[in-house]
């Protein structure tokens, strides 16, 4: 029996992860990261004594949602559409002010705008209460974060997936994550940045 933690990005919650979890085996134990922009927060921790059992997985915006006791604890990492950093060009932080600027209306085009370009435009969900301020909190966090060496030297299997046809984070960046990996970077066709969600076959071969 092998033990999950799966962590979803910005714009989504745990329910995100359903049609990957069901390609998961059933005789395996699945916890679901949930950051609570849509309803109470979860963040779970390994359970299972076994450290080659463990596997975390994260999407976009989850890598940052770090903690030492899952980061440092489990034998294997799948990091799919991750990055070093999220902007590559200062003018990209103007994209993320923007959206800043709508959210505090309370904009939920914001989101649906979103979900189409990460290939996800049947996501819907809009009419529900969304957390404006912790979205908006995590667009800053997006604009500070950078991958550090300490992160990515942790000890067990890594393995990093990236869309070629990605919109939000380039491939560029999942490629600067995979060096600071020390470990090659698998790019996957005719999928966008939502492909955990809505293509979760291709990330099983890791």
């Amino acid at each position: 029996m092998r033990e999950w933690i799966l962590r979803h990005g910005w714009g989504y919650d745990a329910g995100a992860w359903d049609a990957f979890a069901a390609l998961i085996p059933p005789t395996d134990r699945v916890l679901r990261f949930d950051r609570g922009y849509t309803g109470a927060p979860a963040d779970p921790r390994f359970t299972h004594p076994d450290i080659e059992a463990r596997i975390l997985v994260t999407h976009s915006m989850g890598i940052t949602f770090t903690h030492p006791e899952v980061d440092g604890a489990c034998g294997t990492r799948l990091i799919l559409g991750g990055f070093d950093r999220f902007h590559g060009h200062p003018t990209g932080i103007r994209v993320t002010e923007r959206m800043r600027e709508r959210l505090r209306n309370g904009d939920a085009g914001v989101l649906r705008e979103f979900h189409a370009a990460c290939g996800d435009p049947g996501r819907g969900g809009y009419e529900r209460p969304w957390n404006w301020d912790l979205l908006i909190d995590d667009l800053h966090r997006l604009d500070r974060w950078r991958a550090g060496d300490s992160m990515m030297n942790l000890p067990g299997k890594i393995a990093i997936l990236h869309a070629r046809a990605d919109r939000i984070v380039p491939v560029e960046r999942g490629q600067a994550l995979a060096e600071l990996a020390g470990v090659p970077l698998r790019i996957l066709d005719g999928v966008g940045h939502s492909f955990p969600y809505v293509a979760p076959d291709r990330c099983m071969d890791f």
